[in-house]
C-alpha cells in the first residue's frame, strides 16, 4: 500500500528569514533601474469655451504650467540649483473639455468656489440650489472657463490669472 503523503509545518519566522536575500535583492534592483512608488498627479480640468478668448487664455495659461512642471520633474536637480530657490509645482495631469460637466460635478465645484463666486459659474444663479436648478434646465447657463484642482479641492471660475497660478502653486 502506497504511503500517505504528510504535512510538516513550516516556522513562520524561517519563511521571513528565508525570504530576506530575495526582498533585498528586489530593493537593489528597484534603486538600480529607478523603479520608484510614483505619487498619483493631481488633476485639474478646465471646462473651455474654444470661441471664448478668455477660455482659450486661461488653457494657454494652464498648458504652460503643466509643460513647465513637467520639465522640472525630469530635470536633473543634482546639478541645477535654481530647484532651491524657485519652488515648482508638482506635475499634475491636465484635461481640457468643451463637454459641460455633470450635475455632481457642478454640484462639487459650487462647494470649491464658495458662495460669494456662484453666480459667476452658473449664470443667474443666487445660491448653490438655484444654481444646480438652472443647469440642469439648460447646461448652457453653465460659464466658462472654470479650472478645478479636484485633488486639492478648488477652483476658479473665469480668467484671473493671478488666481489661477495661485490655485496652482497651492499644493497639499
Amino acid at each position: 500500500m502506497p504511503e500517505e503523503p504528510h504535512l510538516t509545518q513550516h516556522n513562520p519566522s524561517s519563511l521571513s528569514i528565508n525570504l530576506l536575500p530575495s526582498i533585498h535583492a528586489a530593493a537593489i534592483a528597484f534603486k538600480m533601474f529607478g523603479f520608484t512608488q510614483r505619487k498619483t498627479l493631481d488633476i485639474v480640468t478646465v471646462f473651455h469655451k474654444a470661441s471664448s478668448p478668455a477660455s482659450t487664455r486661461v488653457v494657454n495659461l494652464l498648458k504652460q504650467m503643466s509643460a513647465n512642471a513637467q520639465a522640472g520633474a525630469t530635470m536633473d536637480q543634482a546639478s541645477d540649483t535654481t530647484s532651491q530657490t524657485n519652488a515648482r509645482r508638482d506635475p499634475f495631469e491636465l484635461n481640457i473639455t468643451e463637454e459641460p460637466p455633470t450635475a455632481e460635478q457642478v454640484q462639487t465645484i459650487l462647494e470649491y468656489v464658495g458662495k460669494g463666486v456662484i453666480s459667476q459659474v452658473v449664470k443667474g444663479a443666487h445660491d448653490q440650489k438655484d444654481a444646480l436648478k438652472r443647469f440642469k434646465q439648460n447646461q448652457d447657463n453653465f460659464l466658462r472657463p472654470v479650472t478645478v484642482d479636484w485633488s486639492n479641492g478648488k477652483a476658479i471660475a473665469g480668467d484671473n490669472e493671478s488666481e489661477i497660478l495661485k490655485l496652482l502653486n497651492e499644493q497639499k
